[in-house]
């Protein structure tokens, strides 16, 4: 019995050992690292690196291990600088955050590479550039890049689902989404529109997007307008853009029914259930 006990012990030592680590990135210090190629160094595959609030614009990045890079939100997470392009992905999982070059692509995908709910903006080539046959691209947002979602011909059978490709301003790729055979339910808005010849349920109208990325919920065909069989967190059918899908960041909301009491003063308390996301 004791060595059976003994062997249990092992097994779950080793189990706690094998589990994915967490690892913190700050550029201005408090964080266990202060840029994210240094916690890739470090990292294992199934490893999270979580970047805090800030701009990251001191060096060029490779991901080439399938880890999760997870942002605190685009608004507030940046990843920039004069690099061509600014993020070259070969795999794992990039979520939560803006790229942007200041000289030609802001992220290039291949492999097993995966982006989601991330923003591209303000590069001077490509916001997002596919290479080849096996990534994925969802609920991401291009916009005010040269052209917004750049697939090449060796790319065809790369995924994009819920997209918005918004103001991009080359006449080439119509400043939208180019040479994409594998897409469904994007909207391509702006200089040139987008090329749809082989996009299923793509809009071309204006997605109505405010300054901080979201839809105007009244106005925006890209509210519930994404792929059906996928969902938002509060259960509708997904939006399209940054704030659409499971994966979306922080957007509180709140599941009805609530309920609520009249205070003697006359205010109101309430009781709702809500979540966000980070």
């Amino acid at each position: 019995m004791k060595h059976f006990i003994s062997f249990l012990i092992l097994i779950v030592l080793l189990s706690l050992s094998a589990q994915a680590a967490i690892r913190t990135v700050d550029p201005k210090g408090g964080a266990q690292y202060t840029s994210i190629r240094a916690a890739l160094q470090d990292a294992d595959a199934g490893d999270i690196i979580r970047l805090a609030p800030g701009t990251y614009d001191k060096e060029q990045i490779t991901v080439d291990k399938d880890v999760t890079i997870q942002g605190s939100g685009a608004k507030v997470t940046v990843i920039t600088g004069n690099f061509d392009p600014v993020i070259t992905q070969k795999a794992g999982i990039i979520k939560w955050v803006t790229v942007i070059s200041k000289s030609g692509d802001g992220i290039n995908m291949s492999a097993n590479a995966m982006i989601t709910n991330l923003v591209a903006k303000d590069c001077k080539a490509a916001g997002i550039s596919i290479l080849s046959n096996t990534c994925k691209v969802n609920n991401c947002l291009a916009t005010n890049n040269g052209i917004g979602i750049y697939i090449e011909y060796t790319a065809v059978k790369s995924i994009i689902i819920n997209c918005i490709s918004y103001n991009n301003t080359s006449n080439y790729g119509a400043g939208g989404l180019w040479n994409y055979p594998i897409s469904r339910y994007c909207s391509a808005f702006g200089t040139g529109g987008g090329n749809w010849s082989n996009c299923i349920n793509c809009l071309t109208s204006d997605p109505m997007i405010n300054t901080d990325y979201r839809l105007d919920n009244l106005k925006s065909p890209c509210v519930n307008g994404g792929d059906p069989t996928i969902f938002d967190w509060d259960g509708t059918i997904s939006d399209m853009g940054y704030y659409g899908g499971p994966d979306a960041p922080m957007q509180p909301y709140i599941s009805l029914p609530a309920s609520f009491k009249l205070n003697d003063d006359g205010t109101m308390q309430f009781k709702l259930k809500g979540r966000v996301g980070y």
